[in-house]
Parts: structure tokens; C-alpha cells; sequence
């Protein structure tokens, strides 16, 4: 078990400022933050086709489009709470035409997943009461 209970653990609970691969996995997976991003990322994998079927490529970049969706909301929040400091406007139209070019390059529609029959019926079993 790593700590004791009742004790924090040393894996931080808020986005970082910076992006740098895998930086979900530095997030404590406990957080609502970490829970969240990982639900973005598995959502957006899925309307491309599944992990199973993106190149590295487009894993990476999917994982930094959620990156820049989390950066986006933060500054939006720090808008309606009127938080926000000079220059955030630049950060948060640089950060939303990032974010466009990736979902872009990613592509804008959903893709159906290919099945077998196989897969079909491994699915069908597992969901059977």
C-alpha cells in the first residue's frame, strides 16, 4: 500500500501549466481532476475508432488536445470569477486556435469502431445479466 491512511499522496491533483508527455499519469488518479481528464481522453479516443486502432501519432495528440481543453476551462473560470490577469485573453485565443488545429488534424467527426463478429459476440457475452 503507498502511504498511510488519512495521509496526502505526493502525485499532484491540478493540471500542469506546461504540457510534457503522460503528464495524466503524474496526476493523482484519485482527484476529480485526473478522473475527468481521463474520461475526456477516453471519450475522444473513442470517436476516432478506439486506442486499439490510432497511430501514435494521434494518441499524442490527443492526449494534448485534452491537455489544452483543461487550460482552456481554467482560464474561462478565472474569466467568470474576474480573476483573470492581463494577457489572458492572448493565452486563452493562442490556446483555443490550438486546440481547433488539433481537432482538425484529428478530424471532426466520429468514426465507427470496425467490429468482428468475434468482438460482437465477446461483447454480447460480457453484458449478458
Amino acid at each position: 500500500m503507498a502511504g498511510k491512511a488519512g495521509q496526502k499522496g505526493a502525485k499532484a491533483t491540478a493540471i500542469p501549466l506546461r504540457y510534457a508527455s503522460g503528464f495524466m499519469a503524474e496526476l493523482d488518479g484519485r482527484s476529480a481532476v485526473a478522473r475527468e481528464l481521463r474520461g475526456r481522453l477516453d471519450d475522444l479516443m473513442a470517436d476516432l475508432g478506439g486506442v486499439e486502432v490510432l497511430s501514435y501519432q494521434r494518441r499524442s495528440l490527443c492526449e494534448r488536445a485534452i491537455h489544452l481543453e483543461a487550460r482552456l476551462q481554467s482560464l474561462e473560470a478565472a474569466f467568470a470569477q474576474g480573476t483573470a490577469e492581463n494577457g489572458d485573453e492572448s493565452r486563452y485565443a493562442a490556446l483555443t486556435n490550438s486546440l481547433l488545429g488539433i481537432f482538425r488534424t484529428l478530424g471532426l467527426d466520429r468514426r465507427a469502431r470496425e467490429l468482428t463478429l468475434g468482438d460482437y459476440l465477446a461483447n454480447r457475452e460480457e453484458t449478458r445479466p
